[in-house]
């Protein structure tokens, strides 16, 4: 495969002195027209309304930063099936959450490697999500701020789903405090184990179950008792993670640069140049995007459960959403995540060609080779 895939070929000859990257389209195998939803600017100034009201800043940069990020706007991109503003401003609240509290916990702010301080955070804010009927510390502002979510969340969609929001908040707090520990002995991940790292850091587990609760689905707690659904969400969750990375690999690696970037390990593991890295990364990611595909097929052609296909059609649109807002967010953009700053990389859109050969071919990376252990292609891949 040539390295160069992933650059347009304006760009290939330039790598070493041009400082913004001209990047190929992403890869979309999904036959559906997509649109941001039409709420996306009203949702996006409430979120920021949000952050202004719980003060989800540690500083007056980072505040300025926030505004033309699109950070709530975000849920226009990836909850298009979103009946109402009301639903659709859970997730963009609680993204405005992920980003500012990323930011100033994660890969910025003063505890970013300092997993004491940051348990020790997680943990009051988990505590006021389990006790939410009262406030338990009124100066705690994330814990605070992501008590009044919850409570939206309780009056819009059913108790097993709400319970299943505390989980995933927890989810994420957990493995965010196991990357900071990792960050601080100075522990670069292997590849294995940062793809589970990647499918739950920046709330991951909270953006994928707000496909059913900003969407106002309501579709049973045995969904994903389905193996090839839950594949499928798993799919779709790290292929947005992977674009995020890829489009974020840039600024992060002059500012935040940590070894927790799927470009960084790929480099680490095979050797790599960033150019290579990046080709190589895309060229899974279009495989990941063909055995949603046929995971989908095979569920969708055959028996299964009742909810199943609209939650398919949620997790495309969050597949794709989550690509686009990657492209074209300037948190990404731009080095320093304003107008102002230099220019990053340049996007194209999507096209409906893959790249590589043999893309629906098992990845070899044993966390996620199970996604080809289940459905009817499995004892082709060698099931053990």
């Amino acid at each position: 495969m040539n390295t160069n895939d992933f650059l347009s070929p304006e760009a290939q000859p330039m790598l070493t002195s041009q400082p913004v990257m001209h990047i190929v389209p992403d890869y979309n195998p999904f036959n559906r027209q997509y649109k941001v939803h039409p709420l996306k600017a009203e949702v996006e100034k409430k979120a920021l309304d949000f952050m202004e009201r719980y003060r989800l800043y540690w500083t007056e940069e980072q505040r300025q930063r926030l505004y033309g990020q699109d950070c709530g706007g975000i849920a226009g991109y990836v909850y298009t099936l979103a009946p109402n503003a009301e639903q659709l401003q859970l997730g963009a609240d609680l993204a405005m959450i992920a980003f500012t509290w990323d930011d100033e916990f994660c890969d910025e702010g003063p505890t970013r490697d300092k997993p004491m301080e940051m348990a020790d955070s997680a943990f009051r804010t988990i505590r006021a999500l389990e006790c939410h009927d009262i406030i338990v510390d009124k100066n705690d502002r994330y814990a605070v701020a992501m008590r009044d979510i919850l409570q939206r969340v309780r009056q819009l969609s059913p108790d097993y789903l709400a319970n299943q929001w505390v989980d995933s908040v927890r989810h994420w707090f957990f493995i965010e405090i196991q990357k900071a520990s990792n960050v601080a002995r100075g522990i670069r991940p292997n590849l294995s184990d940062y793809v589970v790292t990647r499918m739950h850091t920046g709330a991951t587990p909270t953006f994928m179950l707000n496909t059913q609760i900003a969407n106002g689905l309501e579709l049973g707690p045995g969904l994903l008792f389905d193996r090839r659904v839950n594949a499928l969400m798993e799919l779709a969750r790290t292929v947005v993670n992977w674009s995020s990375d890829c489009y974020s690999y840039f600024k992060e690696a002059e500012r935040t640069a940590d070894g927790y970037n799927i470009i960084d390990v790929l480099m680490d593991t095979h050797n790599l140049s960033v150019e290579a890295a990046m080709a190589m990364a895309f060229n899974m990611q279009d495989r990941m995007l063909m055995r949603f595909v046929e995971l989908r097929d095979e569920v969708l052609n055959g028996p299964h459960d009742k909810g199943a296909e609209i939650y398919i059609d949620a997790l495309e649109e969050y597949t794709i959403g989550g690509i686009l807002w990657c492209q074209e967010t300037q948190r990404y953009r731009f080095i320093d995540g304003t107008t102002s700053g230099r220019l990053a990389y340049t996007a194209s859109g999507f096209t409906r060609q893959a790249r590589g050969n043999e893309l629906s071919e098992p990845i070899d990376i044993p966390t996620i080779a199970w996604w080809w252990q289940v459905g009817e292609r499995a004892d082709q891949y060698g099931r053990r």
